[in-house]
């Protein structure tokens, strides 16, 4: 549990900040390591003897003119990192730091004079700080995976090879050949749908912090359960989005200068940042279960989960695509993203249930459930960007309906065709649609891979934001790779300084014989 504590001192008029083991160290603090003078600082409060929980303290590390620690801060940096070279990480440690009583945040939380604790009116109010990070986590998702997706697709749109069958003139272009439109186009229709989400998110969240001034907590909960699982997903999607276009460079991706490595790494924290993404997922794994079990007992559902309260309906869906166009139809997908969000979200819930009834605690239980609760908050994650998607088109300008609606059936399809196994299972399709699923998918990179380009030009980023010689917006990559990148960096030609004391005693060492007993055929051979 959390053990950093924060004993308030009723003669002084002060709180006590005290690390008890190394177990308590803070570490990962942006900024600690050689910055920041101060910090909020999470810690159980205790007054008069009682643990309070934790609550957040503004404590001060450094003197403002020197820099130094104060008395009774220790604090070192975390060491090399994957990525984000330029943010000094720091861990923390407090030896019996004094700071003043007024420096607890007490919007909803107060200590007395004299010690008295004065709760807050509704426990939850403490989530709402949590909410701000994780949405922008989610609206970073849609931004970095922006970056990675113009890269790969500008290149993609210029690399030439292989020629066509008969055709003796110019190469293909590599956007052209339908695995290169399977690795890239979902991923560039996935920035907009986590664009799509994020935006959507971020009307929740103000939604949310206004009623929080009023202490009205009606949506708190179904905000933290949504950024929750949102973040888990939408930085997953892009994570790994990241490498998928850092491969479609081929021997290019792994050059540091095509802007996707340092990306891939600094982007490699969000998976665990504010939350390991899995620990998320089971977060709001149960807070789907806790409301659809709310429905079976004939209450609504709010939020997010409004569509809950359609279930029973929704479980009876079957596909009625009797042809590829059928199958491209957002309403219907986003039905679709709803039957298995419920689907496997009631299944989940089912198991549970046996597992207690053969008597299993409610935490083995769980446990031994985990992966499908993971699964559900997928579910749950992707039938929330599918409504996003829809209420983002229908408020977009009529001549960009109709891409942006191939855009979002593509998504929502290649994730479809991913987890088709659910779909059959729960008997949503049936397996004479599978192939009809498999071209719509086809169909759509086809389609959309004839705007992809406009698509990526559309995000607007400038080539000095890019900063990628192959995501250059005039597409004159390999000149600018060469004589801007290749050719200008330090040492980058010429005689290597270690020639004379490593190399050329090599090149020229004496090539000795082997005994031809063991060598037949008296090979020279080196050392």
């Amino acid at each position: 549990g959390f053990e950093t504590t924060a004993v308030f001192d009723q003669k002084t008029d002060e709180f006590v900040i005290q690390t008890p083991s190394l177990t308590a160290t803070k570490w990962w603090i942006g900024g600690a390591a050689a910055t920041a003078t101060h910090s909020v600082v999470f810690a159980r409060l205790v007054t008069n003897g009682k643990d309070h929980g934790v609550h957040s303290f503004i404590v001060q590390l450094r003197d403002q003119e020197s820099g130094r620690l104060l008395p009774g801060v220790l604090i070192g940096d975390c060491g090399e990192k994957m990525g984000r070279h330029g943010v000094d990480n720091g861990w923390v440690q407090f030896n019996g730091v004094r700071i003043p009583r007024v420096q607890m945040l007490s919007r909803y939380a107060q200590v007395e004079r004299d010690g008295t604790y004065k709760a807050p009116p509704k426990p939850q109010l403490a989530y709402g700080a949590l909410l701000a990070g994780r949405g922008m986590m989610v609206m970073d998702s849609s931004l970095s995976l922006r970056l990675a997706t113009t890269i790969a697709i500008r290149y993609g749109a210029i690399r030439r090879q292989f020629f066509k069958k008969g055709n003796s003139g110019e190469e293909e272009v590599l956007m052209n050949y339908q695995t290169h439109q399977f690795r890239l186009l979902p991923l560039l229709a996935g920035s907009y749908m986590i664009h799509f989400a994020a935006r959507r998110l971020q009307g929740l969240f103000r939604t949310v912090r206004a009623e929080l001034s009023e202490g009205n907590l009606k949506n708190l909960q179904d905000a933290h359960a949504t950024s929750a699982g949102l973040k888990a997903c939408a930085t997953w999607i892009c994570h790994n989005g990241i490498d998928t276009c850092r491969q479609c460079l081929g021997g290019h991706g792994y050059s540091a200068y095509s802007g996707l490595s340092k990306l891939f790494n600094d982007f490699a924290v969000m998976c665990t940042w504010e939350g390991d993404n899995t620990i998320l997922c089971l977060q709001t794994a149960r807070y789907l279960l806790t409301s659809l079990a709310k429905v079976s007992k004939g209450k609504q559902a709010r939020g997010s989960v409004a569509y809950f309260n359609d279930a029973a309906t929704l479980m009876r869906l079957h596909a009625n695509a009797k042809n590829v166009d059928g199958m491209l139809c957002l309403d219907e997908l986003t039905r679709a993203m709803r039957w298995r969000s419920v689907f496997v979200t009631s299944a989940v819930g089912k198991l549970i249930q046996q597992l207690r009834k053969s008597g299993a605690s409610g935490t083995d239980a769980s446990n031994r459930c985990s992966q499908d609760l993971v699964r559900a908050t997928k579910a749950h994650c992707y039938a929330y960007m599918a409504e996003s998607a829809v209420e983002a088109i229908a408020a977009a300008p009529s001549s960009l309906q109709s891409v942006l609606k191939e855009v979002a059936a593509l998504f929502l399809l290649f994730h479809m065709e991913d987890d088709v196994g659910t779909f059959l299972e729960g008997g949503f399709l049936a397996p004479s649609q599978v192939p009809l699923l498999r071209e719509a998918v086809r169909l759509l990179c086809r389609r959309v891979r004839e705007q992809a380009v406009p698509l990526v030009d559309a995000f607007n980023i400038s080539d000095r934001v890019l900063n990628s010689p192959f995501g250059r917006y005039d597409g004159d990559v390999y000149r600018d790779y060469f004589y801007n990148y290749v050719r200008g960096a330090p040492n980058a030609t010429g005689k290597a300084p270690y020639y004379d004391s490593h190399v050329r005693a090599l090149v020229h060492e004496p090539s000795r014989k082997i005994d031809t007993k063991e060598n037949p055929k008296g090979i020279p051979l080196g050392i």
